[in-house]
């Protein structure tokens, strides 16, 4: 059994898009839709937009992924943050990817991470 705890600590066990994701995409005036929130996942150009300061990914077949594409199951990584230097990195490999709801990756040490994206259902009530 892998050690996880190095990605509980980068907080992926407790995740959500949050304040700096819904920031930058209601500056372009877009609606955080499902699909908007999957691309800023899946797409290395825009999940550096919110945050790693690099994504560089790279097929099964060897090739350099196009940054403003969805990357595939299969495809690998090499993730650089933001405030670092270039030697302190994350690589990977992208478990699961299906276009709409469902981003899945390994984390340090092989740990799976799932990004599971649904609508929150606001429910008002009046007294």
């Amino acid at each position: 059994m892998a050690d996880c705890s190095a990605a509980r600590r980068a907080g992926f066990d407790q995740f959500r898009y949050g304040s700096r994701l819904e920031h930058i995409y209601a500056a372009d005036n877009r609606q955080l839709s499902t699909k908007a929130i999957y691309d800023a996942w899946a797409i290395p150009s825009q999940i550096e937009r919110w945050f790693l300061r690099s994504a560089e990914y790279v097929g099964v077949d060897g090739a350099s992924k196009n940054r403003d594409r969805e990357v595939k199951a299969g495809d690998s990584y090499l993730w650089r943050w933001h405030g670092y230097l270039d030697d302190v990195s994350e690589s990977g490999m992208i478990l699961e990817a299906n276009g709409l709801d469902k981003f899945a990756f390994t984390f340090t040490n092989g740990c799976p991470v799932t990004v599971s994206i649904a609508e929150e259902k606001v429910k008002l009530s009046s007294n």
